[in-house]
């Protein structure tokens, strides 16, 4: 490969290989320890349930941006065409899917799922419940659905520094969405922006400065 090339721009098809193959891992990966922290295999440790979770409603409706998140993992990376800021942020990614996995091996978490099953009387209760078909409430902390994005919607920010506002704010709107589908608890929000920011950390570039296009950028 030719400096230039590993310099300059990363082509597409080159990206959705590598966005298809981290995000098919860390999928498979999530469901398999998904599974393996259900009893009778494992007894998952039953997370507390602070007074603002219990004061967030359930909001069937939810479903669709909380979906839409999940898919940020996989388009995100896609929109990263420099070739030096798109590997910094796959490690980061990679960093940051192998700290939650550890987590989830080490500390198997589990919510209760009572008080709010919908009787799937719409698309979106219908569309809910088959998620939590697919999805046993396990590997609870941190949420997966947040770590990742954390770094990918970071990658945008720092990409597209006049539009980071919106990035963050996206960010933060969607990570709702994890509350008020019951699927987490608000320490698992916040275990995620950790495991995302820790990442972020291990994977920094040091001395020169962080690839983003804007030289002498830093974390």
């Amino acid at each position: 490969m030719s400096e230039g090339r590993a310099l300059g721009a990363i082509p597409l098809g080159e990206r959705l290989r590598v966005s298809t193959l981290f995000a098919c891992c860390c999928t498979s990966s999530y469901l398999l320890i998904n599974h393996l922290n259900a009893p009778p295999l494992r007894a998952p440790t039953a997370l507390v349930e602070w007074e603002v979770d219990r004061a967030i409603p359930f909001l069937a409706w939810t479903v669709w941006p909380y979906i839409a998140l999940l898919f940020t993992d996989f388009f995100f990376p896609l929109l990263i065409g420099e070739r030096a800021f798109f590997r910094r942020v796959m490690r980061a990614y990679a960093a940051t899917a192998a700290l939650s996995a550890l987590t989830w091996l080490a500390l198997p978490t589990t919510l209760p799922r009572v008080g709010f099953v919908p009787a799937g009387e719409t698309l979106s209760e219908r569309t809910y419940l088959l998620l939590i078909s697919m999805d046993p409430p396990n590997n609870c902390f941190p949420s997966g659905h947040i770590s990742i994005p954390t770094v990918l919607f970071w990658a945008l920010a720092r990409q597209w520094p006049r539009w980071a506002w919106a990035s963050w704010l996206s960010l933060g709107l969607l990570s709702l969405t994890i509350l008020t589908t019951k699927q987490h608890y608000l320490i698992d929000l916040l275990g995620g922006l950790a495991a995302g920011a820790a990442g972020l950390w291990v994977t920094r570039e040091r001395g020169a400065g962080d690839a983003t296009g804007r030289r002498g950028a830093h974390l």
